[in-house]
């Protein structure tokens, strides 16, 4: 699609996995996207950012930097107080309320 400049439509782009959801207009967009913003924000910060560095930074870089870079993120995220409040979460069979750091 690239090299030959050739449109598809918006299933198409679905069916080869170039996006993974289709909404009826910009308003149901939004409202998803705005769901899906709150849940992360809800989420484990201190993973998800360590997340975001590590795929922005090993993007295109060679296999021993982009290793180096997500086990480093893990030692991190394992260090945390995210993972402290996850895993002791796990243990009381309740959800995680991570505050973030």
């Amino acid at each position: 699609m690239i090299l030959s400049a050739e449109t598809i439509s918006p299933e198409q782009a679905k069916d080869v996995g170039v996006v993974d959801r289709l909404y009826e207009d910009a308003s149901a967009c939004r409202t998803a996207a705005v769901a899906y913003c709150a849940k992360l924000a809800e989420g484990p910060r201190e993973a998800i950012g360590r997340a975001k560095v590590a795929t922005s930074l090993g993007f295109g870089a060679p296999l021993d930097l982009g290793l180096a870079l997500e086990r480093e993120a893990i030692a991190r995220v394992f260090a945390s107080a995210d993972a402290e409040e996850g895993i002791q979460a796990f243990a009381e069979k309740r959800p995680a309320r991570f505050t973030g750091g």
